[in-house]
């Protein structure tokens, strides 16, 4: 069964607006693209509420076609839906719980999420990628062969809308031209959005369409509200206990760099990536023995990996300072809103807590290349 070939301008609208408005800012504010693209802000949650809406737009039409007919327009479903609740983690962020030990170990983002897991193999952008030529261009063209277009119908096989291809050309030229940081997020959303407009081709006129539209966009900055909220939530014994684990770790730090990072000044890393990857010695994590917090989760895992009390990781900044002679490193903590907010430079000016230290200068910085293997930290 073969959808429409062709969608009306309510649908297409949102890929449209979202190309659009990325190409403005990413030529005109780069700054603010960037900012837009973080994690949890709004390119984000609009992801999140595109797949959403399409996961639930394709499950009513499943549901009124029968198993079936509409098989797959609920797997569909399912996989919007998945994608949806992966975007933001399982809402893990927003109750701030520690991960099972499984997701630290083997997802090198320390999250709630299946997708990071593929990540060694398959970077976001490839994912990307794929779901936008397999799905977005040749799934499109199936049934212009005919042979393939009565196999498709046979098996109830909903393909999408030939007016979906140029956008999904689109959304590759993204991923290769990549012009500014965070351009994979803007695809993400194009991909949301592109679903979202194949799952409103099932409502009966464009005014419903449109609607949908403004609901996704509604469900979007919703959860962008509850984002900015959830730091009022937050209790003070673990935002007094993040800052006595900033304070010791970055004095820990500041006595165990290995000189690995003289050659990588300026780049964010997780405090359990920087160990990993030999930036930093293990024994770091004895200084957070002595430090009690007792409102705090006694999960073990926590310390053994380097997440704040809001179960999101520490995070590491190395910084060549303007004499060019020694090094600045700021450890920090998303703070209660558990977001990066303290801007560009990784500093604390906001929600974020921090501490930093001078680096004294090395003779050698090639001397601690050989610090031993990676560490996996148990």
């Amino acid at each position: 069964m073969k959808n429409t070939d062709k969608l009306d301008l309510p649908p297409l609208a949102l890929p449209a607006l979202i190309v659009g408005t990325f190409v403005v800012l990413s030529t005109i504010e780069p700054r603010l693209c960037v900012s837009l693209a973080r994690e949890d802000y709004w390119v984000e949650w609009l992801s999140f509420a595109a797949f959403l809406v399409a996961g639930i737009c394709f499950a009513r039409e499943a549901v009124r076609r029968g198993l079936r007919e509409g098989w797959f327009v609920a797997g569909l479903g399912l996989f919007c839906l998945f994608i949806a609740f992966e975007e933001i983690s399982w809402a893990q962020r927003i109750f701030g719980v520690t991960p099972p030990k499984i997701f630290l170990v083997g997802n090198y983002q320390q999250e709630f999420n299946f997708h990071n897991f593929l990540k060694p193999y398959l970077s976001s952008e490839w994912q990307a990628a794929l779901i936008l030529i397999g799905w977005g261009v040749l799934f499109s063209l199936a049934p212009l062969h005919l042979r393939l277009r009565e196999e498709l119908a046979a098996r109830r096989v909903v393909t999408p809308a030939l007016s979906l291809i140029p956008w999904s050309v689109i959304g590759l030229l993204m991923l290769g031209i990549y012009p500014v940081l965070f351009t994979g997020e803007y695809v993400e959303l194009l991909i949301g959005a592109l679903f979202l407009a194949q799952a409103m081709s099932f409502l009966a006129t464009p005014g419903r369409r449109a609607v949908l539209i403004l609901a996704t966009v509604a469900v979007g900055a919703a959860g962008m509200g509850l984002t900015q909220s959830i730091a009022r939530w937050a209790a003070p014994q673990k935002t007094a206990c993040a800052h006595l684990e900033t304070r010791a770790l970055a004095d820990a730090v500041a006595g165990a760099a290995t000189g690995r990072h003289e050659r990588f000044s300026g780049v964010d890393k997780r405090l359990y990536t920087g160990i990993q990857q030999r930036y930093l010695k293990p024994e770091i994590a004895r200084a957070l023995l002595p430090i009690a917090c007792p409102s705090v989760t006694k999960d073990p895992d926590r310390r053994a990996y380097f997440l704040d009390p809001w179960g999101q990781a520490y995070w590491i900044r190395f910084t060549r300072n303007s004499s060019d002679e020694d090094f600045s490193t700021t450890v920090y903590s998303f703070g209660p809103n558990r977001r990066r907010d303290g801007g560009d430079e990784g500093a604390s000016d906001r929600d974020d807590i921090s501490q930093t230290r001078i680096l004294a200068p090395r003779a050698s910085p090639e001397e601690d290349d050989d610090a031993g293997p990676e560490i996996t930290l148990e």
